[in-house]
């Protein structure tokens, strides 16, 4: 989880600072909208059985993740879960109204815990400060976010791991 957030804080702070390259890249963002617009559609479809527009934590079960997730993304609380309700999650997730304010928040987040982190106030983590800062997953990954096997980690590391990794999921999607 931490490590998500941190993955979310870093892909803001260098994400949302390039406003040309958004602009550039507005038609290619849109169409995968759409494609996940259309996705998650069909998911819906498939597991809402009795075919009455909402799921139920039953049916639910049969999204993978959702299941976890139902009570926060049942809006209304009533119990189920609508199309509706599962796009504005959508949308908030990749890139809707509220997602500059959500990086910007994720990253002065990161900023503070990385902070925080940092006791000797180089700039960057040792794996001792990442231990005592209580980042299991930071620590786990530590050797191989490391990148210049200096001991540290630096936020330039950080961000090009996350970077990494995006792009690596983002290549098993697309390959699927």
């Amino acid at each position: 989880m931490k490590l998500k957030l941190l993955a979310g804080a870093i892909a803001g702070v260098f994400v949302s600072g390039a406003a040309f390259a958004q602009a550039a890249t507005a038609p290619k963002d849109a169409n995968r909208m759409q494609q996940r617009s259309a996705k998650l559609e069909q998911r819906f479809k498939e597991a809402d059985t009795n075919g009455d527009g909402v799921l139920t934590r039953d049916e639910a079960a049969k999204m993978p993740g959702l299941e976890k997730h139902f009570d926060r993304l049942d809006a209304n609380k009533d119990g189920k879960i609508t199309l509706d309700e599962m796009r504005a999650a959508q949308e908030r997730a990749h890139g809707g109204a509220g997602m500059k304010h959500e990086r910007g928040e994720h990253a002065a987040k990161f900023e503070e815990r990385f902070k925080a982190a940092d006791k000797d106030g180089d700039g960057a983590l040792s794996k001792a400060e990442v231990e005592a800062a209580k980042m299991p997953r930071l620590a786990k990954d530590f050797d191989r976010i490391d990148a210049d096997k200096d001991g540290k980690i630096t936020r330039e590391e950080l961000h090009a791991a996350m970077k990494k990794m995006h792009d690596q999921r983002k290549k098993e999607k697309d390959s699927k």
